[in-house]
């Protein structure tokens, strides 16, 4: 137990409730498996920012031949069994996987496991790569310069020394091209509007520590999930 509070201690409390809770209980198990997960991004997010944009961002994806815009997440599995969804959405999320990309959309992909990992050790790695505010901001359009999911990702296992060439390729949807496209199109208002929506909604996230889980129904698992496994939300 001291060694876990240890190790939560060298990792910044920027983290939400569920992220600390997660890496309090789970912190100390070992890593056995991994695997990269993409997400088409919702019907209702792509509608957003077709209304933001008037209909231009649907033809700038058209234009770069990326018609599906991807989340990407790393389903880490413990030597206790446990599951464990690593991901950034509008703040860091570490939390007990629930079943949210098991749906017929979802693409994955296992990542060999090479090297001998806690999973504090796998988070300290990462936000050392990465450090502190990068590993912390989100900037999905770059505003300032692109960090989003798959940025996460890729920089999570490549600090791991874990990211090989088929995995880079799964994850990495090469939009710097089509982000600088937009920054100098007539919708170049678009990536500080984004940032400053996710930017607000980090914020209270961690507040009120449920992150991805303002939706309803996954609430509604996450709690049983709590329930049934005596994990503390904090």
């Amino acid at each position: 137990m001291q060694n876990i509070r240890e190790a939560i201690q060298r990792i910044p409390t920027r983290l939400n409730n569920i992220s600390t809770s997660t890496l309090q209980t789970f912190g100390n198990d070992r890593i056995v498996q991994i695997v990269a997960i993409r997400t088409p991004l919702s019907a209702k997010l792509n509608k957003m920012m077709n209304l933001i944009s008037f209909g231009r961002f649907e033809e700038i994806k058209q234009k770069f031949n990326r018609p599906v815009l991807y989340h990407t997440s790393l389903l880490l599995t413990l030597d206790s069994g446990n599951k464990i969804i690593f991901e950034k959405l509008e703040v860091v999320h570490i939390a007990p996987y629930v079943g949210e990309y098991d749906t017929s959309e979802d693409e994955k992909m296992n990542v060999p496991v090479t090297q001998n990992l806690t999973l504090n050790e796998f988070v300290t790695n990462t936000m050392n790569y990465m450090g502190k505010e990068r590993f912390y901001d989100y900037d999905g359009m770059g505003a300032d310069e692109i960090n989003n999911c798959q940025k996460f990702c890729m920089s999570a296992l490549k600090a791991n020394n874990l990211l090989t060439e088929p995995i880079k390729q799964f994850l990495d949807q090469n939009l710097e091209e089509m982000m600088n496209y937009i920054k100098k199109s007539s919708i170049s208002y678009m990536p500080k509007i984004v940032k400053t929506i996710t930017d607000t909604s980090s914020k209270f996230s961690r507040l009120i520590g449920k992150g991805a889980y303002s939706n309803d129904r996954n609430l509604k698992l996450y709690e049983y999930y709590l329930a049934q496994n005596q994990f503390k939300f904090i």
